[in-house]
């Protein structure tokens, strides 16, 4: 893959290339748009791009606002300009750069609300399987869909292919399936937090309720297998259409907009909300921060933005302290 940071090396490209191995693609993508964007108007406005002053990323970060662009989305160029330095061998441009974070403070008081993303949580996938009819193939394709995302935490990369031309080395196919007495093993193959693309396996079992993850799989599978020809159990992804297509993000992402709004979902309902909802579900069953972050496969604490108290969460949280 050959990214903007690249054209700006002072070190061979070769070399480069195995830097840049060590961020995930889909960050290393991210970047090179801001990169782009940092150099080009450095050239427009004759300024020298590296090493960046802090005058000349306030600068920046003022122009970029004022072209439409969120505070989330100014850090985000931000970190892509630090790693410009990184792999230039230049002194991290953040770093003490107070006045830097003043602006960016007042960017953040001054942006719009974005929409909060809601979570989809088991009490919201009951509410679904209320409507489908999971004897009509979309219904339960939608549904295998939303249950595998929820209780496996799933990243949305890690099960829809991101366009028709699908890569069976980084996307769910059935032959990545174990099927045990009682419980499913899933292999994730390729993920954000597996740079090392070492594959992760996750066990998943069988639900008494009537959301269950296997039931919902199975069915899903008894629909698969009419489709003509059949396709392929190693080369083919998991989640096909009835044309026996890869199912992408953007099909996806509307069906499960439409039904959170038929169910009554207050939020924006996105495919990130099932692995914000399991987040949340397993918070308010009383699932520590640590077994929470293994079960997401999260780096990080950043899973905790995620967590969506609600009325009667709060209100048993305050009950709690009043014998204290």
């Amino acid at each position: 893959m050959h990214y903007l940071a690249l054209t700006y090396l002072f070190i061979p490209k070769d070399v480069a290339r195995w830097m840049l191995a060590g961020t995930a693609a889909s960050t290393n993508r991210t970047y090179t748009g801001s990169q782009r964007a940092y150099l080009d108007f450095c050239a427009a406005h004759h300024r020298q791009p590296l090493p960046a002053s802090e005058a000349l990323l306030m600068e920046y970060t003022v122009f970029l606002h004022r072209n439409g662009r969120q505070a989330s989305t100014c850090a985000s160029h931000l970190s892509a300009i630090r790693h410009l330095h990184l792999i230039n061998n230049c002194s991290d441009p953040l770093l003490g750069a107070d006045r830097l974070a003043l602006v960016k403070r007042g960017i953040a008081t001054c942006k719009k609300p974005l929409p909060l993303r809601a979570p989809i949580t088991n009490e919201v996938l009951n509410s679904f399987l209320a409507i489908l009819d999971l004897s009509v193939f979309e219904d339960a394709l939608v549904f295998a869909i939303s249950c595998l995302g929820f209780f496996v935490f799933l990243r949305v990369s890690e099960y829809l292919a991101p366009g028709l031309s699908f890569d069976p080395s980084s996307i769910l196919t059935p032959a990545d399936i174990s099927w045990f007495p009682g419980r499913i093993e899933l292999l994730i193959k390729s993920s954000k937090g597996d740079r090392l693309r070492q594959g992760v396996r996750i066990s998943l079992g069988r639900s008494s309720s009537a959301v269950c993850p296997m039931k919902a799989l199975l069915g899903y599978l008894m629909h698969r297998s009419r489709i003509v020809p059949p396709p392929d159990l190693v080369t083919s992804p998991l989640f096909l259409s009835r044309d026996g297509l890869p199912v992408l993000k953007p099909w996806f992402a509307a069906r499960l907009a439409d039904l959170g709004k038929r169910v009554g979902v207050q939020g924006e309902v996105k495919p990130h909300s099932l692995r914000i909802g399991a987040a949340t579900s397993a918070w308010r069953a009383g699932y520590s921060d640590s077994q929470i972050q293994a079960l997401g496969r999260w780096r990080s604490d950043s899973f905790l933005r995620y967590l969506r108290p609600c009325a009667k969460d709060m209100a048993r949280l305050s009950s709690r302290l009043a014998p204290l």
